[in-house]
């Protein structure tokens, strides 16, 4: 995992530049309290600029093994939007709306990827919400490898959920 003390920050991008302060952002997630929305900060920055409008760079591949750390670490302190930052960078790399991931990077961005079944364990048993039960499932098939039902079902609501089983069972 790339340290956040590690000069290779700066020479990683994210949507607007350099990756310098990507770092300090994460840093100010171990310490702050619980969000009370994803907007509140520094879950807005970490997001836009790490999947900006579905897109990822090479800072997001070094900052998903701190988010998964995070996640399982203080699970009853961290937003479930930490998890689904995780979710959708993975998503959008295999969607190839990113760079190639550096190689110095591949490794514990693998192994964070291992610890999203463990993730949900802990965050699910923390907090209860819809968004988190679909950011949960996501994260399982992601971890089994299924790009398509977790992209589905992460776009998945109760009121789209409600609509699609009308139609199935009209079916």
């Amino acid at each position: 995992m790339l340290e956040l003390n590690s000069h290779r920050w700066s020479k990683l991008s994210h949507a607007y530049g350099t990756a310098s302060d990507i770092p300090g952002l994460l840093a100010a997630l171990e310490k702050c309290p619980p969000a009370e929305d994803e907007e509140s900060e520094p879950y807005f920055t970490l997001w836009s600029s790490l999947c900006h409008q579905g897109d990822i760079y090479t800072a997001s591949y070094a900052a998903l093994p701190h988010l998964i750390r995070v996640c399982l670490e203080q699970p009853a302190r961290t937003h479930w939007s930490v998890l689904q930052l995780a979710v959708c960078i993975e998503i959008a790399r295999l969607s190839n709306r990113g760079p190639d991931m550096p190689k110095d990077l591949g490794a514990a961005y693998k192994a964070a990827l291992g610890h999203f079944p463990e993730t949900v364990l802990h965050l699910t048993k923390n907090q209860k919400s819809p968004d988190l039960a679909a950011i949960s499932a996501s994260a399982t098939a992601l971890s089994q490898g299924e790009l398509v039902l977790a992209e589905a079902i992460l776009e998945m609501d109760r009121e789209t959920a409600s609509a699609f089983l009308r139609w199935f069972r009209a079916q």
